[in-house]
This record gives C-alpha cells, sequence and structure tokens, in this order.
C-alpha cells in the first residue's frame, strides 16, 4: 500500500533531497510506502503559473506512480487557478505527459526537459494510458 503525504515544514528537507530547492509556499509531495519514500513532487506557483517536477525513483517507474502523482499535482495547481502549466521531468520520459496534452518541449536543461500545457488543454481521459 501506498500513500501521496502533502508535505508540511518537518518533512520538507526529505522532499528537498528529491527534487531541490523548495521555497516558501511551494507545494510537495512524498510517495511513501511501507519500504519509505520512492517518489516526490513539487508545485511552485508564481503569478498563475504553475511549475510541477516529478520525481519517482528509477525501479519504481511504469507502475503508473508518476501518473498518480502528476494527476494529484495538476489537481491542486487548477485549483490554485494556475493559467498554464509547466512539467519538469527526466529526458527520456516525455512521451506520456504528451498524451495528456503536455506540448513539445519548451526547454532542455541538463538530464531534464520541461513541458507545458494549458490546463483546459489536460486530457483527462488519457491518464493512466
Amino acid at each position: 500500500m501506498f500513500r501521496i503525504d502533502w508535505v508540511e515544514d518537518d518533512r520538507r528537507k526529505e522532499a528537498a533531497r528529491l527534487l531541490g530547492e523548495i521555497a516558501p509556499g511551494d507545494l510537495a509531495a512524498l510517495l511513501v510506502d511501507e519500504a519509505g519514500t520512492f517518489g516526490a513532487g513539487l508545485i511552485a506557483l508564481n503569478a498563475n503559473q504553475a511549475r510541477l517536477t516529478l520525481f519517482i525513483a528509477p525501479e519504481r517507474r511504469k507502475q503508473g506512480f508518476g501518473d498518480l502523482l502528476l494527476r494529484a499535482m495538476l489537481l491542486r495547481a487548477a485549483a490554485a487557478n494556475a493559467f498554464g502549466i509547466t512539467l519538469v521531468i527526466p529526458k527520456g520520459l516525455e512521451a506520456w505527459p504528451r498524451k495528456l496534452g503536455f506540448s513539445e518541449p519548451a526547454r532542455e536543461s541538463g538530464a531534464f526537459i520541461e513541458l507545458f500545457a494549458y490546463p483546459e488543454d489536460i486530457e483527462w481521459s488519457a491518464c493512466g494510458s
């Protein structure tokens, strides 16, 4: 069994270890099971723009965890009235977000790629495919 924990101050360091710097006001989530933390997500909101950073441990990828965490993060971004959403993920994993409505790379940086979508372009029925 696993869960998504939206973290408060006491666990932000754990999320930062996986995701990098977390600014005040950012929302962070951890994917946790009985073995420990195996994924994390970060929502940085700025001027009605949401920047989502997603990490799933390589050995846990392609099992639907990233899709589930991304959907939870998209719902949070929509609730915050985000006008546009940028998704930051490791290169090579961009095929599945494109199915959801994310566009071609907005930018590539090192081992990561950024994809963009407007909330109204998210294809919810493609989640989990």
